[in-house]
């Protein structure tokens, strides 16, 4: 486990085999916000504000899996990368 700042912010890194039940949850600001990338999920202050119903991870796997390579990977990382730039208008709006 990792401990650091960026940008004067303090975060926790942690690798999957490091707990017991791993999954792909980023817990933003003591869990306020909360990514959970499995479910495709945006949680605030404990509402859900958006779903997809579909795993990235998973799909990208078997594309690879097939020897086929998914064109639209880039644009999914794309919106998963605008949405982490959103993470500070999320946790500030009311």
């Amino acid at each position: 486990m990792v401990f650091s700042t960026a940008d004067g912010i303090m975060y926790r890194l942690s690798v999957a085999w490091e707990h017991p039940s791993p999954s792909r949850k980023w817990l933003i600001n003591c869990g306020e916000l909360v990514l959970d990338f499995v479910k495709e999920e945006v949680w605030k202050r404990g509402e859900l504000i958006l779903q997809e119903k579909r795993d990235k991870l998973k799909m990208m796997l078997e594309s690879f899996l097939r020897d086929e390579y998914d064109t639209k990977s880039r644009e999914r990382a794309m919106r998963n990368i605008k949405l982490l730039e959103r993470v500070q208008e999320l946790l500030t709006s009311s």
